[in-house]
């Protein structure tokens, strides 16, 4: 896939996911990973390693798309039954911070704002878009951890969402919502 269009569904993908987003949040976004990549950390909060970071840095991926990457997937399983209760979003949040998404770190912030409204099915298009377009700029250990690690964190609040209702199992629509980002991968490895 050419460099041109590997840019272009990076740039889709953060118009669709930061639409109607606060533009002061995503200045903060922006800066808190920025800040975590200067301070040489060896991760940035629920994200992945620094040496998978130097890898995303040198194919030129933004901060603001790894976020929208990596936050999508969670975002997709939460909203797969088309509602959330108020205890939903409060364990979603928990779970999130598990993973290094600290409360009141931009990066929770933005996952709170997405907690709140329905994503629009253009943005899974272009989440999916874009998978198949990073999957041949990055190498595979790379592609890999970003997978597993937002496969992860969706797998988390799938199962965090059915403790809430008592069920202590992932729903059929969580599981279906699962099954579409690992075709998403899937599809992207071929």
């Amino acid at each position: 896939m050419s460099e041109c269009r590997f840019e272009a569904q990076a740039e889709l993908l953060e118009r669709e996911f930061y639409r109607g987003i606060d533009r002061e949040l995503i200045v903060e976004v922006q800066g808190y990973i920025e800040q975590h990549v200067e301070e040489g950390a060896s991760t940035i909060p629920g994200f992945t390693s620094l040496k998978i970071l130097s890898e995303l840095q040198a194919a030129e991926i933004t901060p603001k798309t790894l976020m929208a990457f990596s936050l999508f997937p969670s975002i997709h399983v939460a909203w797969s039954d088309g509602d959330l209760a108020d205890q939903e979003k409060e364990a979603i949040l928990k779970a999130a911070e598990s993973t290094g998404v600290i409360s009141g770190s931009p990066a929770y912030g933005l996952l709170n704002s997405w907690l709140n409204k329905k994503p629009a099915p253009e943005l899974f298009s272009a989440w999916k878009d874009f998978v198949v377009a990073i999957r041949p700029v990055l190498s595979e250990p790379a592609f890999q951890e970003l997978r597993d690690a937002a496969s992860r964190r969706a797998r988390n609040v799938a199962e965090t969402a059915g403790g809430i209702l008592g069920v202590f199992k992932i729903s059929s629509t969580e599981e279906r919502a699962l099954k579409e980002l690992e075709q998403a991968f899937a599809s992207a490895a071929q």
